[in-house]
């Protein structure tokens, strides 16, 4: 009569006070669930070591490292928290919340102080109004501000086509007020050596440089240009969370003012190049002020 063999996996075995002798193999094996579970003949495994429980120590240790389970150390703070409570970033809510804020105060310092290297450049602020936002719009009016708010260039311009009803609901203009108007060709060569060489800031600023291309395409002309193109819109895209803001949104971002004192109305040229001019301006204001808020307090720092 064949003796039955009494198989058990390690964990019945540990149940037991048992655990497979040294070179012990598994004598049989089941699939459950995602792996293999091994079993062992229970006759040919040996004694645990008798059961002892813990001392004092020993139970205060463990207890400790009970409490401590599932718990981590937030590298910012230094506090244990649950870890479910970790922000992606790995560090507790807290934590989290001031690293954005001063990630946030860091990218709006840094935008601030690339407005005031761009006004140590002695920029142009520039607008155009156009027929439209196609590849057949044209521009209508043209404004170039210097950096100190002065008008360098304003006129209107007769397009090839007619000014369609939509456009005309936003800046206002119709052909009867461009009927007589100078042409494009006229004002590229007045425009081109008012902006050559220098550094042209606009809202939108690819939207305008597009226009001048395709307003002097269609008259086989060269477009007037500077040195190269900025865009308030794309610098202050991060202060509003990564949308593009409108002139009059920028303009809050920036603490601008609206230039009231001036002639013309939103949407029409030298109103929103104006409008481009104090924010750049307002953003350079801004970043004087924290460079002085930072060097007023270092030791030897003298009054300026």
């Amino acid at each position: 009569m064949t003796a039955t063999i009494r198989l058990l996996t390690k964990t019945q075995l540990k149940a037991e006070r048992l655990k497979p002798a040294p070179d012990q193999r598994p004598a049989a094996r089941y699939w459950q669930g995602r792996g293999w579970v091994y079993q062992y003949d229970a006759a040919l495994a040996v004694a645990m070591k008798p059961y002892r429980a813990p001392s004092e120590a020993q139970s205060a240790v463990l207890m400790v490292g009970r409490q401590l389970a599932g718990t981590v150390l937030c590298p910012g703070c230094g506090q244990r928290i649950d870890q479910r409570g970790l922000d992606p970033s790995g560090c507790c809510r807290a934590c989290a919340a001031q690293l954005y804020r001063e990630e946030q105060e860091s990218n709006w310092r840094a935008t601030c102080r690339h407005a005031a290297d761009l006004l140590a450049l002695d920029p142009l602020f520039l607008d155009s109004e156009t027929t439209g936002l196609d590849e057949e719009a044209e521009i209508v009016e043209v404004a170039v501000v210097d950096r100190h708010g002065v008008v360098l260039l304003e006129t209107l311009v007769k397009p090839v086509g007619a000014v369609p009803a939509q456009a005309s609901a936003i800046h206002g203009l119709t052909d009867a007020d461009l009927a007589d108007a100078p042409t494009w060709p006229v004002v590229a060569a007045r425009l081109a050596p008012v902006v050559r060489g220098r550094v042209l800031i606009a809202h939108n600023a690819s939207f305008d440089a597009r226009m001048f291309l395709q307003s002097s395409r269609r008259h086989a002309l060269a477009a007037p240009s500077g040195e190269r193109w900025e865009c308030t819109m794309e610098l202050l895209t991060e202060a509003n969370e990564g949308r593009w803001p409108r002139l009059s949104v920028a303009m809050s971002l920036a603490g601008a003012q609206c230039p009231k004192d001036v002639a013309g109305r939103p949407h029409r040229a030298s109103y929103d190049a104006l409008c481009c001019q104090r924010i750049v301006l307002a953003l350079a204001r801004r970043h004087t002020q924290f460079f002085v808020s930072e060097h007023k307090a270092e030791p030897g720092a003298k009054a300026v």
